[in-house]
């Protein structure tokens, strides 16, 4: 369960005694507000390989609140297996949203905590612009 506390008249800050729950809880605000978004490009994985204790990753669609808490589960998953070091291929990814960002960011940060890396290949169009734009490719590995 996760307790929102208001810190001052324009931030709060939520408080959380398991990080799934409040992926769970966050994915469902989530979902809810992104009704409007209507009928959406479903993301897919298409196939993760582990070798050499790295896990490859290929993803391929729009990656939008839902799958990316999919996304985030899986990582969590490989995260307690041991594994610390990551490459994501979305090459065939055509959108992620902020959201999806944020799981990305997340799974970095928590690789680099275990002394691995999260590396991504094949960014593309608006994908790559947006890593850009934010500056996420200065903060995570960007392969060709």
């Amino acid at each position: 369960m996760c307790v929102v506390q208001k810190i001052s008249q324009r931030e709060e800050i939520a408080t959380c005694n398991n990080t799934e729950r409040w992926i769970d809880e966050m994915t469902n605000v989530m979902i809810i507000a992104n009704k409007a978004l209507g009928p959406d490009k479903q993301m897919v994985i298409r196939e993760v390989n582990i070798a050499d204790d790295q896990v490859y990753v290929d993803l391929s669609g729009s990656i939008y609140v839902e799958d990316a808490a999919e996304v985030l589960k899986k990582f969590i998953d490989f995260f307690g297996h041991g594994y610390r070091s990551f490459y994501v291929d979305m090459s065939e990814v055509d959108y992620i949203d902020s959201f999806g960002l944020g799981v990305l960011f997340f799974i970095h940060s928590r690789s680099m905590q275990n002394g691995g890396k999260l590396r991504l290949k094949g960014l593309r169009g608006q994908v790559r612009e947006l890593f850009k734009v934010i500056r996420l490719d200065k903060i995570i590995e960007i392969l060709p």
